[in-house]
């Protein structure tokens, strides 16, 4: 988990409704939310920080934290963390979740204050333990690293996931996932799928394998339909091929088999090599050949490197020093200086 990228984009989540203040108060920090988000009105955060700046003004803790977060970021106001520090202190003494955590995350970050990550994690603490979900999976990344803690950091990532929190519900998922405990990941991840689009690479694997659920393909293709970025499903791909044992292995197939559908010339090549060296699938060598000439034949330059290779030693087809040249030059063509220098060792040969 990239724990600063994580806060930093959690620094402008969204703003809780707060009860207990006068419906006037209230209908004033709604209206500020309104032109904040562009819900109903011109987004405008001008027009915002003047409806918080009232709803402060009455005491509204959430509008203060709205206006800590809006100084804190130069949004609709001129940057300046001194006023930042003090809308949030004023709303954290009140024991306001949400302020407490945005302090814990400038802490962290060291914006407008000294980096202080002792601070943080008491702050994160302290709103976590008033319910804040965003402060409960900022623990559970903290402890996370520390292998001491990862008693606590399941702690506070299954508190966060139960109360609802997408980013842990998709964690947690995970964690079942690749712990074999499918069932429990198929709940977990269905919740989360709307957040992150891992969660439903995960999900597809479980529907297409049948794991604890009958195989449905159907079903699968629409999930993984859903992921539209291919160089994450072959991020993943790559993961599963790393780890040991054949399930793993299987799982890779299954997703560069999608990508290869979709075109992806890394796929190609990525199955040629499975079928090269036997992994969870037998050994064949002219299907591998097959995979690699059709992606070199598309432009695919790590293919067209390999596919010389096969022809000088007869991997998957004949041998043929003249098929070799051919590519030699095509990969000259395209500015491959190692391709020069091998034509020039394959000719005098």
């Amino acid at each position: 988990m990239n724990i600063k990228l994580y806060f930093r984009v959690l620094i402008v989540a969204q703003f809780w409704v707060l009860f207990g203040f006068s419906y006037a108060n209230q209908d004033l920090f709604e209206k500020g939310r309104d032109y904040y988000y562009g819900m109903t009105q011109e987004q405008s955060f001008t027009q915002a920080k003047e409806f918080f700046q009232s709803s402060a003004e009455e005491g509204n803790l959430e509008a203060m934290t709205a206006l800590g977060i809006m100084y804190s970021e130069g949004k609709g106001v001129t940057r300046d963390d001194k006023k930042a520090l003090r809308y949030l202190n004023d709303a954290a003494k009140q024991n306001h979740p949400k302020a407490i955590y945005i302090l814990g995350v400038l802490n962290y970050q060291g914006i407008g204050i000294e980096r202080n990550t002792d601070e943080a994690k008491k702050l994160f603490k302290t709103a976590a333990e008033l319910g804040n979900l965003d402060a409960q999976f900022s623990l559970y990344g903290l402890y996370n690293n520390d292998p001491e803690s990862k008693l606590l950091a399941d702690k506070w990532l299954i508190s966060a996931a139960d109360m609802g929190h997408a980013g842990a519900q998709f964690k947690l998922g995970e964690k079942l996932f690749l712990s074999k405990d499918y069932g429990e990941a198929l709940i977990s991840l269905n919740k989360g799928s709307n957040v992150n689009d891992a969660a439903n690479i995960y999900l597809y694997l479980i529907h297409l394998n049948g794991l604890t659920v009958r195989n449905n393909k159907a079903l699968a293709m629409s999930i993984i339909g859903k992921v539209k970025d291919q160089e994450k499903i072959f991020q993943y791909a790559n993961n599963f091929l790393n780890k040991k044992e054949d399930l793993n292995h299987q799982f890779a197939l299954d997703l560069f088999r999608i990508l290869r559908d979709r075109g992806n010339l890394d796929a190609y090549l990525a199955i040629a090599n499975m079928y090269e060296e036997g992994i969870v699938v037998k050994k064949d060598f002219k299907r591998a050949y097959n995979f690699v000439i059709a992606a070199a034949r598309k432009g695919h330059i790590p293919s067209q490197k390999k596919v010389v290779d096969m022809y000088i030693n007869g991997i998957g087809t004949q041998k043929s020093k003249s098929k070799s040249v051919y590519w030699l030059k095509k990969l000259i063509q395209s500015g491959d200086l190692e391709a020069k220098e091998r034509l020039s060792s394959l000719e005098k040969g």
